[in-house]
């Protein structure tokens, strides 16, 4: 099975293309990203710019194609913090389906934050001991606290979109906004935070953009070039503390030079560093684990886990209309009666398909076959005996469901081909 995951950011949107292997793990085998600053101006109840949902617009267009080359079975699509909040978040939603055919879901930041603590102990082995999972986005920070799934989790409007608009109005931030912007942060995560150090956890784990564009340039501080993989890669809380004290010392044309650091994340990077080293702080951590893994990663892990069934037929029968079929179950009866009119197949149909046609079986002695009943309702209260009528020319023809019970078809096969046999007429 192919899924796709699409994460509608504040700062960014995001996809991911996934195909889930038959261990329920996946691999994902193409992604796109698009920094649309959706939440610009838009956070705390405003509206969404018309430029900004352009952007957005455009982008999902595009993720929809790329997903439709891949012929994924599935698109997930969550929207979180500006469309969540924007007094126009519903028209943009509507917008996003009319113009792109994705369906979105807005998330709750408690749903949000599960999702991401999912992925983030996924790509970060945490061997069933507790964690705490840090993300920051554009106009929220989730953190959450556990093993495998999270016993605590919390989302605080504290993102970096949002810190900078409200508190740094000079370049460089002066000290009095700093200080202004860290009483903020502490009021917000103080009580959450202090539940979470109460008990014990073994590591914290950082995901998103803002998190891995800091350990990347603490790394390059420390080494002198860029890391050549982030996953898993051990950041020392006070390569964060220097990282925090260059970019609030730095004007933005000096920031946008520093490497490491994406210059379309320039602008923005002095709230997210003052706001990881303050919860770094708070939470008493030594380091932080990076991990690329976030919300998109999360919605594939969700949805494996509440799919098992259906990706297994997937895998069984790639051709949808036979995965349709097949959830009645084997026949026992060779030649098996009309089923009763009004039964329906209940397994979910994908949106997307592989389109891989009829499968062939066979034993190398000789044919085999394979029945199956496809119900088809009627006004008759009960199924007429059918009279067979030829093999290939009968099937060939085509049937008003007014004028049938049911019809039966039997595949047989043959070594090397495949013939569809016996449709059976009132």
């Amino acid at each position: 099975m192919r899924l796709a995951a699409i994460d509608i950011g504040t700062n960014s949107v995001h996809m991911i293309v996934v195909r889930v292997r038959p261990d329920l793990s996946f691999e994902i085998i193409d992604r796109e990203k698009e920094m649309v600053r959706l939440g610009a101006g838009g956070l705390d109840g405003r509206r969404l710019t018309e430029t900004a949902m352009d952007a957005a617009l455009q982008a999902l267009a595009k993720f929809h194609r790329l997903a439709q080359s891949h012929s994924v079975d599935e698109i997930l699509a969550a929207a979180t913090s500006a469309t969540r909040e924007a007094e126009n978040g519903p028209a943009f939603l509507q917008a996003i389906q009319r113009e792109t055919g994705i369906r979105p879901r807005v998330i709750s930041g408690t749903e949000e934050a599960r999702l991401i603590h999912l992925a983030a102990v996924y790509g970060v082995d945490v061997k069933r001991s507790r964690a705490v999972v840090i993300d920051i986005g554009g106009g929220s920070v989730e953190i959450t606290c556990g093993a495998e799934r999270p016993q605590l989790a919390r989302s605080f409007k504290a993102g970096s979109i949002r810190l900078t608009e409200r508190f740094v109005k000079t370049d460089p931030i002066s000290e009095r906004d700093e200080r202004k912007l860290v009483r903020y942060i502490e009021g917000e995560i103080d009580a959450f935070v202090k539940q979470v150090t109460d008990g014990k956890f073994e590591r914290v784990i950082g995901t998103s953009g803002t998190i891995l564009a800091l350990g990347t340039m603490a790394a390059v501080d420390e080494a002198g070039e860029p890391p050549e993989e982030l996953r898993n890669l051990r950041v020392p809380a006070k390569h964060i503390r220097r990282v925090r004290e260059k970019v609030t010392s730095l004007p933005l044309a000096e920031r946008l030079r520093l490497p490491g650091l994406d210059p379309r994340r320039a602008d923005i990077i002095v709230a997210g560093a003052v706001l990881l080293d303050t919860i770094l702080k708070h939470l008493k951590a030594e380091e932080i684990t990076l991990c690329d893994l976030a919300l998109r990663e999360g919605l594939i892990l969700d949805y494996v886990h509440r799919n098992r069934k259906e990706i297994a037929r997937a895998d069984r029968y790639p051709d949808v209309r036979r995965r349709s079929v097949s959830v009645m179950g084997p026949l026992t009866n060779p030649m098996p009666s009309a089923v009763s009119a009004g039964s329906k197949s209940t397994a979910p149909t994908p949106r997307h398909s592989h389109p891989s046609g009829p499968q062939r079986s066979g034993s190398r002695s000789g044919g085999t076959s394979l029945e199956r009943t496809v119900s088809r309702s009627t006004s008759s209260s009960r199924a007429r005996r059918q009279t067979r009528r030829g093999c290939r020319s009968s099937a060939s023809r085509s049937a008003s469901p007014k004028r049938l019970n049911a019809i039966t078809v039997r595949l047989i096969t043959m070594p090397g081909k495949t013939t569809r046999c016996g449709a059976l007429r009132r």
